[in-house]
């Protein structure tokens, strides 16, 4: 399994998610910054995120797919309906994105984005 050993990533992508309003404390964003950075570095799981990227997410939190694609989805839509920061009604604009979507969208903006956080890898 190749997820990131980047602290530096690492605290940017939970900084990323906390800024879209997915709220830190809840499973499904830790199961989200799972998913962008194992989808950072291996870019062909988001064309097969049921048949790889779910099943990759639940083997290293010893839990079923079912439970990572519920509490992904729970995550998302609880940050569309408080839409309380400036980038969440950027990533929310065109309407509430599918678990794929939200994860390939996060996953572009940190591939292209010139972070200092995410340089030097």
């Amino acid at each position: 399994m190749s997820f990131t050993h980047n602290p530096n990533l690492q605290l940017h992508v939970s900084a990323l998610l906390q800024a879209v309003g997915i709220a830190p404390h809840t499973i499904g964003c830790h199961y989200l910054r799972d998913a962008l950075l194992y989808t950072y570095e291996n870019k062909s799981a988001l064309f097969a995120v049921t048949k790889d990227l779910y099943p990759e997410i639940a083997k290293r939190n010893l839990t079923t797919t079912a439970c990572i694609e519920h509490s992904i989805r729970h995550a998302i839509a609880n940050a569309y309906q408080r839409q309380q920061t400036p980038l969440s009604t950027i990533f929310f604009a065109r309407g509430k994105p599918t678990n794929s979507e939200f994860i390939a969208i996060l996953t572009e903006y940190l591939l292209t984005a010139n972070h200092p956080l995410c340089m030097g890898q």
